[in-house]
C-alpha cells in the first residue's frame, strides 16, 4: 500500500481552512462567553444580594469549605472564580468543540470533500482522526481565548475589590482549569461520530443527532450542575472524576468507532 500524507496534515489543513474561512467570526462566542463570565463576577463583587438563592447559598458553603479566614463578599467572590469559574469555561469549551465540528465536519461533508479525501491519498482511519484532532485543536484555541479574556478580567476584579489569592485557592483553579482539556476532546469526538453519521444535524433541535451530542456535552454540563446541587461536593474531586470519565469514555469510543464505524459507508 502506497505511503499517504498522513492525518497530521489532513488536520492542519482543517485547521487552517477554518481559520481562513471563518477569521474573527470563529472568536465571537469564546469572546462572549468571556465577557458573560466577567459580569457574573462583577455582580459577585459588587452586588452579591443579586445572585439566586440556590446560587448564592451553593457559594457560601463552597466559601465556608476552603475560603474561611475571609470576610462573607469576599469568600463569595474566590468562590465563583475559583470553583465555578473553571467549570463554567469547561461547559462553554464542549459546546464550542460542537459548533466547530458542525462546521468542520457536517458542512465539509455536505460539500462532498470528505468523499474526495477517501478518493484520494488518505485512509478512513487517518481522516476520522483527523476531522477529530483538527477540530479539537480549533475548540482548544477558543478555549485560550474565553480563558485569557476570563482570566484577565477577572485579575482586575480582583485588584478592585483588594483580594488576593492564597496558594490553595491557585491550586484549586490550576486543577480546574485543566479540566476542559478530556472534556473538550470527548464532546469532540461524539460530535465528529454525530456529524459523520447525521450530518444535517441542526445546533439546536430534537434531532436524533442531538440527543447523541447531548451525550457529549454531558460531562461538561454536570460539573457546573453538581456544586450548586450539592455545594459539599470536592472540586478537586469533581476535576478529577470528570477527566478520568471523560478519557475513558474517549477510549471506549474509541475502540468502538475502530471495529464498526465504516466512514465510506456513511458518505
Amino acid at each position: 500500500m502506497s505511503a499517504t500524507p498522513g492525518w497530521q496534515t489532513l488536520a492542519k489543513a482543517i485547521i487552517w481552512s477554518e481559520l481562513r474561512g471563518r477569521s474573527w467570526r470563529l472568536f465571537a462566542f469564546p469572546v462572549g462567553a468571556g465577557l458573560l463570565f466577567l459580569g457574573l463576577l462583577g455582580v459577585t463583587a459588587v452586588s452579591p444580594d443579586v445572585l439566586t438563592g440556590t446560587t448564592r447559598d451553593a457559594l457560601a458553603t463552597q466559601a465556608g469549605q476552603f475560603f474561611t479566614g475571609a470576610e462573607d463578599d469576599t469568600a463569595l467572590l474566590l468562590a465563583m472564580l475559583v470553583i465555578q469559574g473553571p467549570f463554567f469555561i469547561a461547559m462553554i469549551s464542549a459546546v464550542l468543540s460542537v459548533l466547530v465540528t458542525q462546521t468542520g465536519v457536517g458542512q465539509r461533508l455536505a460539500a462532498g470533500e470528505l468523499e474526495l479525501l477517501l478518493s484520494g491519498p488518505y485512509r478512513e482511519r487517518e481522516v476520522f482522526v483527523a476531522l477529530v484532532v483538527g477540530s479539537f485543536a480549533l475548540a482548544l484555541l477558543m478555549t485560550v481565548v474565553l480563558m485569557s479574556i476570563a482570566l484577565a478580567g477577572s485579575a482586575f476584579v480582583l485588584a478592585w475589590a483588594e483580594v488576593s489569592l492564597t496558594a490553595g485557592a491557585l491550586r484549586l483553579m490550576v486543577t480546574g482549569l485543566l479540566t476542559p482539556i478530556p472534556l473538550t476532546l470527548w464532546a469532540t469526538f461524539v460530535a465528529v461520530v454525530v456529524y459523520l453519521r447525521f450530518p444535517e444535524t441542526p445546533v439546536n433541535g430534537t434531532e436524533p443527532g442531538n440527543i447523541l451530542i447531548m451525550v457529549g456535552i454531558l460531562p461538561a454540563v454536570s460539573l457546573v450542575v453538581l456544586p450548586s446541587a450539592v455545594p459539599s461536593i470536592n472540586p478537586i474531586l469533581l476535576s478529577v472524576g470528570g477527566t478520568v470519565v471523560s478519557l475513558a469514555a474517549v477510549g471506549v469510543g474509541w475502540v468502538t468507532v475502530s471495529r464498526w464505524l465504516d466512514v465510506k459507508t456513511l458518505l
